[in-house]
């Protein structure tokens, strides 16, 4: 049983704080449907309904971006419910609790369920549930925000089937209530806005830590990934540490350096490589190896470009023998590495006969680079 999670460009920046919870209380793979368009949510149902073509399983879990779970989650219990839906022939099943408009029955499995009232208002409300996939795929209608698709499935569905649980499957805040910020990091944990007085708005400790997505780390290179994934957008931009300009121009000019530097039946290191775009404008006889501390800019270079080598590595400890390499270039990395970069710095000198180094520069329009040569004089 799938999770799909949903989003869009507006609310796709929720995902940080949405990955950090979820793997924190739940643990399990997702896959994230993103609407591609500018316009708010207007496209939330096209994306949904072609990412929902695109699986096979019976039923899915549906989440939103904005879903930040703050207690563990009862895998068990869920996959109860799952079976009783396939059993009892169930349109949805939330995973929220008792709320107007349902009438209670007790099932086999020991939870006590209510039954959606033919005619609720809100019976395809888009509350954390386990829904079956053609029921979905049979009440989303193009260009519609999600709700505009609940208010309007009860015209579309009168036999629905649905049931909520009168103990909640999965606890959840709502992080923006129409539109507005209703879970904040403050002092390192998580709050929810209760009210406001006299002082202002009113934050309630939730009691969950935050760790924090440094720019420059792992998890917040993954999260740039997904999120343009999700967005419909070239992944490159996941790997940008500057602004697309600085990034083109940088790229541009290395590939000036190396057309000069670089013969055929030399060894390159690419370090940093993120998705691999520098392996496909090589002098001809190049024999080219990236590596990058980001798994998953390494699986998507090695899906893109299979016939060149690409590796997990850290910068600060490559697995190299001295001198392996007669050239190695290094782009956009020494800002994002802050003080670690002089270790950097002397591994890939220990690795490569040749270092370039490149990056933007603090003025609009510059490029700083740098080129070390074993045994010459700086």
């Amino acid at each position: 049983m799938k999770i799909v999670v949903t989003t869009c460009r507006a609310y796709a920046h929720l995902l940080d704080d949405f990955d950090f919870l979820f793997k924190k209380f739940w643990g399990v793979p997702y896959e994230v449907i993103g609407a591609d368009n500018d316009d708010g949510l207007s496209g939330y149902s096209d994306n949904l309904i072609a990412g929902l073509r695109d699986l096979t399983d019976e039923f899915v879990i549906l989440l939103h971006e904005d879903f930040y779970i703050t207690e563990p989650v009862d895998h068990a219990r869920i996959l109860r419910l799952r079976e009783f839906a396939k059993e009892n022939g169930m349109d949805r099943v939330s995973l929220q609790c008792i709320k107007d408009g349902y009438e209670g029955f007790v099932t086999s499995l020991g939870d006590r369920l209510y039954k959606v009232n033919e005619g609720f208002q809100y019976i395809a409300s888009f509350e954390a549930s386990i829904w079956n996939r053609e029921t979905l795929l049979r009440i989303l209608f193009p260009r519609e925000d999600p709700w505009q698709t609940e208010l309007r499935c009860s015209s579309r569905n009168p036999t629905f089937n649905a049931v909520i649980p009168e103990i909640p499957v999965l606890i959840y805040h709502d992080a923006r209530i129409h539109g507005q910020e209703r879970i904040r990091v403050i002092d390192g944990s998580f709050h929810k806005l209760t009210g406001e007085d006299a002082n202002g708005p009113i934050w309630e400790d939730l009691g969950v830590k935050r760790a924090n997505y440094v720019p420059g780390s792992i998890e917040f290179y993954e999260h740039r990934l997904r999120v343009a994934k999700a967005n419909g957008e070239d992944e490159r931009e996941a790997v940008w540490a500057s602004n697309p300009d600085d990034y083109r121009r940088v790229e541009c000019e290395t590939k000036q350096i190396l057309a000069r530097y670089l013969k055929p039946g030399m060894s390159l290191l690419d370090a940093g490589c993120g998705i691999g775009e520098l392996s496909e404008c090589l002098p001809d006889g190049v024999m080219y190896t990236g590596v990058d501390f980001v798994n998953g800019f390494i699986d998507e270079a090695r899906k893109r470009y299979p016939e060149k080598q690409f590796f997990v590595r850290n910068l600060l400890n490559l697995t190299y023998s001295p001198d392996l390499f007669d050239f190695a270039v290094c782009r956009h990395v020494e800002g994002t590495m802050g003080q670690d970069w002089p270790q950097a710095e002397k591994e890939l000198l220990r690795v490569a006969k040749t270092l370039l180094v490149m990056r933007a520069g603090d003025k609009p329009g510059d490029t700083l680079a740098s080129l070390v040569i074993k045994g010459e004089q700086p």
